[in-house]
């Protein structure tokens, strides 16, 4: 979501409507059941609502890419009362895909103020 942040990206309003409509009539909805819902749905309109704070969500609560529990609210006080109690995951329990990063495939080791990607082959990327 920092591109949004950093970046205005247009969006298609009337996709927006569509996601800001379902959502004030069930709120608290999940973002899988608004996608469900709304097949044509780009991704990146929610993304651009909720970085434009018109949609909130309670970002300690889960991982954005679980798309099964986020919950999306229209305001947020609503965001934080629909928030579910943060998600803790520990190392053993962790799985991250491969993450291919200026065309070399990489491994997160661990996430935190600081971020270790072991590559293929060489020495691991501290950032």
């Amino acid at each position: 979501m920092q591109d949004f942040w950093a970046h205005h990206a247009p969006i298609e309003e009337a996709q927006a409507s569509q996601v800001l409509t379902l959502v004030e009539t069930t709120p608290g909805i999940r973002l899988s059941f608004v996608l469900d819902a709304l097949p044509d749905l780009s991704l990146d309109v929610v993304w651009a609502l909720l970085t434009t704070r018109r949609l909130f969500t309670d970002l300690t609560a889960t991982f954005l890419m679980h798309h099964d529990q986020v919950m999306l609210s229209l305001h947020e006080t609503q965001a934080e009362r629909n928030g579910t109690k943060p998600v803790v995951v520990t190392q053993e329990e962790t799985f991250s895909p491969p993450l291919v990063w200026d065309g070399r495939l990489f491994l997160v080791e661990s996430v935190g103020d600081v971020v270790t990607l072991r590559p293929e082959v060489g020495e691991l990327l501290t950032l």
